[in-house]
């Protein structure tokens, strides 16, 4: 919260921030440990935070929500020690890919209902 309100601060009147931010507590796995994740959030709680602010939210929504279920299962399921950022075969790194650009697709038209990060695009007062 502290460094949102700094980002507020020093940002321009008028200006954009664009925040993303890993999400569910719930989906707290080894993988934050090794990438450094000290919290997760909901787009609830991130609103919360964009607001008290005094930020105008122009949009919050989540991403990667195509690759969710394979984290899911590698996390919680499979309980992986390992972080999943990790270099893939060209093969799957191109099917990802493509869910990736499907999935910027439909972000451009509508909000996503889950994923593995929030998003969100804000404007100072």
């Amino acid at each position: 919260m502290a460094a949102l309100k700094e980002i507020a601060r020093v940002l321009k009147p008028a200006g954009y921030v664009f925040i993303q931010l890993p999400a569910y507590e719930w989906m707290r796995s080894s993988h934050d440990r090794i990438a450094h994740s000290s919290r997760r959030y909901t787009k609830r709680r991130l609103k919360e935070m964009l607001i008290s602010c005094d930020l105008r939210i122009e949009r919050v929504t989540y991403r990667v929500c195509m690759l969710f279920i394979l984290a899911f299962i590698q996390r919680k399921l499979l309980r992986n020690q390992d972080s999943d950022m990790r270099e893939t075969n060209g093969i799957l790194n191109a099917l990802f890919i493509m869910f990736m650009r499907f999935e910027k697709f439909l972000l451009k038209k509508i909000n996503l209902p889950f994923g593995l990060s929030v998003i969100a695009i804000a404007q100072k007062r």
